[in-house]
């Protein structure tokens, strides 16, 4: 569902199965953003990011972590991986476009030279 909407406000998306294809597909196609989730198969999200925060060809994209998991302990960890922003599913699709067009904007602007 995810992808459609992020398809139908024009996004172009590419999917991962799991943390370390989440991490070599970033390497491979420079995003301007990445949307994590914490639970996935073989390395959860916050090791995704922090792989990808140690990666120097893709450690300034901005990531956003979409989890179910409310606690304060889960947003303390994305935190210290490295992630940008953390929402909670269910999302709040207007919190989300605000969230996504905020970076993508600023990642856009750096990769053309201004910071």
């Amino acid at each position: 569902m995810l992808k459609i909407l992020l398809e139908m406000w024009k996004y172009r998306v590419s999917e991962a199965t799991d943390g370390i294809e989440a991490v070599s597909l970033a390497k491979k196609i420079h995003p301007d953003l990445i949307l994590m989730d914490v639970k996935l198969p073989k390395i959860d999200g916050f090791e995704a990011t922090r792989r990808i925060r140690e990666s120097e060809i893709i450690s300034r994209v901005p990531i956003v972590i979409l989890s179910a998991c409310a606690e304060m302990i889960y947003r303390r960890s994305a935190a210290l991986a490295g992630a940008d922003e953390y929402l909670v599913k269910p999302l709040d699709f207007e919190l989300l476009e605000i969230t996504l067009e905020k970076y993508v904007c600023r990642q856009q602007t750096i990769s053309r030279g201004n910071p």
